[in-house]
């Protein structure tokens, strides 16, 4: 959904994500692209990103993420100890790469990495 509950396109919400896909790297985004991703995630629109709305997101993008390990990641940020993040929180989980780094988890444990030259098959051209 978006701000207004909207239902998204696949581009728009492809758009919402670029700062959590961009984490850590602050010239990629703006505060506006973190602001519109804050308050897409912001499900009950209380201003906060809780757990559950976070890992509902990741439901929705095919992501498993226990809700401890999401919590491990909000605990990072959160300076007033609330179990929940305000936008500058947020913001903060955006730039620092965690929002990344959840999204990313199982992806970099399924790479291969070997020394060992790649075989091609003769019938494909390099």
């Amino acid at each position: 959904m978006g701000l207004y509950g909207e239902e998204l396109t696949f581009d728009k919400f492809c758009d919402i994500l670029i700062p959590v896909i961009t984490g850590g790297q602050t010239d990629r985004h703006d505060d506006y692209s973190i602001w519109l991703a804050f308050c897409s995630f912001d499900k009950n629109g209380d201003h906060y990103i809780q757990a559950d709305e976070l890992e509902t997101l990741m439901r929705i993008i095919g992501k498993s993420v226990s809700r401890e390990r999401i919590r491990y990641y909000i605990d990072q940020v959160d300076w007033d100890y609330n179990g929940k993040l305000d936008y500058n929180e947020f913001r903060e989980f955006i730039v620092r790469g965690y929002a990344r780094e959840l999204l990313m988890m199982d992806i970099t444990r399924e790479i291969v990495y070997s020394n060992e030259p790649m075989k091609i098959p003769p019938n494909i051209s390099v």
